[in-house]
Order: structure tokens, then sequence, then C-alpha cells
């Protein structure tokens, strides 16, 4: 009985031990921001065409900026990149606006096309 309770006791230190260096490995990443590869794949019906646009994005404290070169599957080149940014601003809980603009360029990084505008985000639950 003695080494059922030493054995449960060294159990729940080493599960309490390991969550808490989670949650200690988890305090850095919310200082610096998120990183991720995002990528989007779309078909247009009308042009037959096959498009994938790929690449990375930072968000940080409501900033978002990304680079996403879109390639043309069928073409096999690169057809567009796009450079944005956007900013999140709460309203309320449930009302985010953000503002955003974006720079388009060809693969040759010639400008193409300029964006600006605005989203809103209305949250229902």
């Amino acid at each position: 009985m003695k080494t059922l309770f030493v054995a449960a006791a060294i159990a729940a230190l080493t599960l309490s031990g390991a969550s808490y260096a989670a949650d200690k490995a988890k305090a850095p990443k919310e200082n610096f921001g998120n990183l991720a590869i995002v990528s989007e794949l779309e078909y247009s019906i009308e042009k037959e065409t096959t498009v994938i646009e790929s690449g990375l994005e930072y968000a940080n404290k409501g900033l978002t900026l990304s680079l996403l070169p879109s390639y043309d599957w069928d073409n096999e080149k690169i057809s567009d990149v796009e450079i944005a940014a956007s900013y999140d601003i709460s309203v309320t809980d449930q009302i985010t606006i953000s503002p955003y603009g974006e720079y388009h360029t060809d693969k040759d990084f010639e400008m193409t096309d300029k964006v600006v505008g605005i989203r809103t985000r209305i949250s229902l639950f």
C-alpha cells in the first residue's frame, strides 16, 4: 500500500511538473507573436484555372503581416505576390474592425495593384 501511495505521489509531481514546464514554454511564444505557414488552393470554374497561394503570416497583438506568393498551376509560374498588413481593433467583445492594405506584384516584383480596405467581424457566440 505504501508503494502505491509513493508511486501515485511521484506520478502527480511528474505530471504537475510537466504541466508547469509546458506553461513556461508557452510564455515566450506569446511575447513574440505567432508565425504561421498559410496556404489556399482555389479552382476557378469559369476560367478553369488552379492557383495555390502559400506563404508566411506573422501576427502579434492585433497586427498581422503576410507574404503570400500565388503559383498558377496551369501556367507553372508565380502569378502574383501579395504583401499585406492588417490591424484588429476590438470595438466590443463581439465586434472587430480591421483596416488592411495589400501590395501586389508580379513574379519580377513589379507593382501590379495596391488595395486598402476595412474588414468587419461580428462574433455570434
